[in-house]
């Protein structure tokens, strides 16, 4: 009688902590995409709408790269003094109740260019 009750608890224990490492795991992902696409768009000098595209497509690569799953489309928001980047990636289902996904956002400021002669 104590086993039958106590292996689904046990198993979903393990399921539980598997969850917990792969919830980590997408965390450092969204976020090394959301650097990595802030990192990109603050060194571009074009528009505000190429620097977002840019930005947006290294996100959504390096997301690629790892063999995770980006939720949406990552947000690119350009100023005249920063890049914002927020991904949100896909946390892989290991207990099939507990679907989650985590959004991170990275921010870098512009690049830029100053003449020679107004330094």
């Amino acid at each position: 009688m104590e086993l039958v009750i106590l292996v689904p608890a046990l198993v979903l224990l393990v399921l539980a902590s598997f969850h917990t490492v792969m919830f980590f795991y997408s965390s450092h992902v969204a976020e090394a995409a959301a650097a990595r696409g802030a990192a990109v768009g603050s060194s571009s000098n074009s528009s505000a709408d190429v620097t977002a595209q840019r930005a947006r497509d290294s996100a959504t690569q390096f997301v690629a790269e790892v063999n995770s799953a980006v939720v949406g489309v990552p947000t690119v928001e350009v100023t005249a003094r920063e890049v914002r980047v927020t991904v949100e990636v896909d946390v892989p289902d290991i207990v099939p109740f507990m679907r989650s996904t985590v959004r991170r956002t990275a921010v870098e400021p512009r690049e830029v260019v100053v003449p020679e002669v107004s330094r």
